[in-house]
């Protein structure tokens, strides 16, 4: 065999090699990026954020029915959810939820952990104060339920509301067999409504 002949053939050799070698490599990136996007569809639900739509009228006239919400969950990782925050709530607890884990409520925090909340005259008092800064509810609130006398709120628990507070049109914290919500049934923090409008939600 020639040298020619030789290397042609080496030359032949090493461009098969090269080829098998990229479709090596087209294969381990293919393969490393599906196992990305899997993880991401797994982990950003269930550890960065979600979407849920509003059903039914307890948080108008801040969101409607129909609304499509973006809500975080990488904010209460690193600090304690806030008074006024609009949370995305499982109201069933891990023990009981007896396969309902997808039913989320959407309602507003008023009171925190070890407060003192009471409704009278249609307004809210933490700890025997007036809550002034709370301009969130559409009405005086007609109904106080647990709240109608100084009601303490337990460590590690939220007491919530919609901001439809007149009338009975939110069930919440106010309900005796609602009660208030502990930090391990708030899924997330309201953040977006992508629809009807695109918007922060205060």
């Amino acid at each position: 065999m020639s040298d020619y002949e030789n290397r042609e053939e080496q030359e032949e050799e090493s461009a098969d090699k090269t080829k098998r070698s990229r479709l090596w490599k087209v294969v381990f990136y293919f393969g490393l990026y599906s196992c990305i996007l899997i993880l991401a569809s797994y982990f950003m639900p269930v550890y960065v954020c979600g979407k849920v739509t509003v059903d039914g009228n307890s948080m108008q006239n801040t969101l409607y029915d129909g609304d499509h919400l973006i809500n975080e969950k990488v904010t209460y990782y690193f600090e304690k959810p806030k008074r006024f925050d609009i949370v995305i709530v499982t109201p069933f607890t891990t023990a009981d939820n007896a396969g309902a884990e997808d039913d989320y409520w959407v309602k507003r925090i008023v009171g925190l952990p070890g407060e003192t909340i009471q409704i009278k005259g249609g307004q809210i008092y933490i700890n025997g104060e007036l809550l002034a800064e709370d301009h969130y509810g559409s009405g005086d609130i007609s109904y106080a339920g647990i709240a109608k006398e100084e009601y303490v709120i337990p460590s590690g628990e939220y007491f919530l509301m919609g901001d439809n507070r007149v009338g009975r049109k939110s069930y919440d914290s106010r309900y005796e067999e609602i009660g208030t919500f502990s930090e391990d049934q708030i899924v997330g923090k309201v953040v977006f409504r992508t629809s009807p409008l695109f918007g922060t939600v205060d």
